[in-house]
């Protein structure tokens, strides 16, 4: 057995590889295994594994027969190792420090943790990327001091910017990981999942202020690419189903209900983030069964709260296909429908009224005819102001109340 296992999944990282391979085997801590998965890459990224292989005996190379990601990647990697603590490094990343293993090993094993959190830094590949995504960092430092649960530990760190759930940064007791049958959900932004299950499910976690990991933020990693928006929405809406479920038994105190609903907003945030960007391109998004429940329910009532439950995709639909669209009414209703095609980055519509015409609102018998009329009124005004819509010719409708 093993004091260490580093599980360093790999996909057509031949670039990054050789760094990442170097700051691992350079470690002081020579009782480590470093296990080499890699999801079929296309390019020379094997090639580099072998030669690492023949210069190191310590490297293993399992093999994916087709690419299936990162979770599945990083969870065959737990079932094959067998050190004491595992700890789980990305190909296009590299470890700081020479000793950072063995510090992070002697600090877990003295004080019998079951995880170990530790600071990074990113490197970006240029301006653009930092300028979206910004830095990593984690603030607060002076508060996480000694062991504590990880509870504890979530309520301390969340509400002081930090929490960071980058799994890079987890050194974690394998026998506990393996007891407490966590698994990277098959997702994009697994790690948001994963890590803070990890941290609530830890009867005893430490923390060391040290910069020991350095993740490089490239234009064709998963973060980056808007190509994915609609795997990351469903992804998105997938982890807050998940863990909801899962905190549904948990006896939560005032402080980590705070941290909590502090996360969640993390997560609501990312998924309208996508949902929009979606819409904006005309993408059409596969979710599971939940997902509008999710959406409306959870999401859309913060931003547009009088029409969150008419926000569904049936309108999403028509919206998106119509070439204008008239907003009936002027009150609060139709104020809120204007606020989410601004939103959407729909510009072509008007507002009207049935009368008395005034600065930025039409009278609806002087607009074309054959644009989408959504009817933005409270309920017992709807069914008054179709019978006049119909009577003028229009003949396609949306109703929001």
């Amino acid at each position: 057995m093993a004091k260490i296992s580093i599980i360093i999944p790999v996909y057509n990282v031949e670039k990054y590889l050789d760094r990442c391979m170097d700051s691992v085997t350079n470690q002081s801590m020579q009782d480590i295994e470093i296990i080499c998965i890699n999801d079929s890459s296309t390019d020379a990224s094997h090639i580099i594994l072998k030669k690492w292989q023949n210069i190191d005996c310590r490297v293993k190379i399992i093999q994916n027969k087709k690419n299936r990601g990162l979770s599945y990647s990083r969870n065959k990697g737990v079932k094959n190792a067998t050190g004491e603590y595992i700890w789980f490094i990305d190909s296009d990343d590299c470890i700081l420090e020479s000793e950072a293993a063995e510090r992070l090993y002697n600090y877990a094993n003295t004080n019998k943790l079951s995880l170990v959190l530790f600071d990074g830094k990113c490197i970006f590949e240029n301006p653009k990327i930092e300028k979206n995504l910004g830095k990593v960092e984690r603030s607060g430092q002076d508060n996480y001091a000694g062991i504590l649960s990880g509870e504890e530990m979530f309520a301390r760190q969340m509400p002081n910017g930090g929490f960071i759930s980058m799994t890079q940064l987890y050194f974690i007791n394998r026998s506990w990981l393996l007891k407490s049958k966590l698994r990277f959900a098959p997702v994009l932004h697994e790690d948001m999942l994963f890590s803070i299950q990890a941290l609530l499910s830890a009867e005893r976690v430490g923390y060391i202020r040290n910069t020991y990991y350095e993740y490089y933020r490239r234009e064709a990693s998963i973060t980056t690419m808007d190509e994915l928006a609609p795997k990351r929405a469903a992804s998105c809406a997938f982890i807050i189903d998940e863990l909801y479920s899962w905190l549904r038994n948990m006896g939560l105190t005032v402080e980590l209900s705070h941290a909590l609903y502090i996360y969640f907003n993390v997560l609501k945030k990312m998924l309208v983030d996508q949902v929009l960007l979606c819409i904006r391109r005309n993408v059409c998004i596969t979710f599971y069964s939940s997902f509008e429940e999710i959406l409306t329910d959870m999401i859309m009532e913060e931003r547009y709260p009088l029409i969150s439950k008419n926000i569904t995709f049936e309108l999403f639909s028509k919206i998106t296909e119509a070439e204008s669209i008239i907003v009936y009414g002027a009150g609060n209703v139709s104020k809120s429908v204007q606020k989410f095609l601004m939103d959407i980055k729909f510009e072509n519509y008007a507002v009207a009224v049935t009368s008395e015409k005034r600065d930025g609102v039409m009278l609806l018998a002087e607009l074309e005819k054959s644009a989408l009329v959504v009817i933005a009124v409270s309920a017992e005004k709807k069914d008054e102001m179709l019978q006049y819509a119909m009577s003028l010719g229009f003949h396609s409708f949306a109703f929001v109340s």
